[in-house]
């Protein structure tokens, strides 16, 4: 059985970091919750550009979401999904 890894990512080099989001049996639905987390995040960023000011858990679909700046200093982050074998 297959099941599909939703991760979120911020940062460049250095201050790179990746973690795990949730997982789900349903590829649509992984794929649906990335979009979900990422339209969140974007209008979180969008309301404060001060990292600072975000909230811990202001991210109802990613309550662990974490954000950086980009090389160009601009707050940033991004979800995707991969699917994994899920072994007994």
């Amino acid at each position: 059985m297959d099941i599909y890894v939703v991760y979120g990512e911020t940062g460049t080099y250095e201050n790179h970091t990746d973690w795990i989001v949730c997982s789900f049996k349903d590829e649509g639905k992984a794929k649906k919750h990335c979009f979900q987390c990422q339209v969140r995040a974007d209008e979180l960023i969008k309301e404060d550009e001060n990292l600072w000011d975000i909230p811990d858990g202001a991210n109802e679909y990613d309550p662990d979401m974490q954000v950086e700046s980009n090389f160009n200093g601009f707050l940033e982050v991004s979800y995707g999904y991969y699917k994994i074998e899920l072994r007994d």
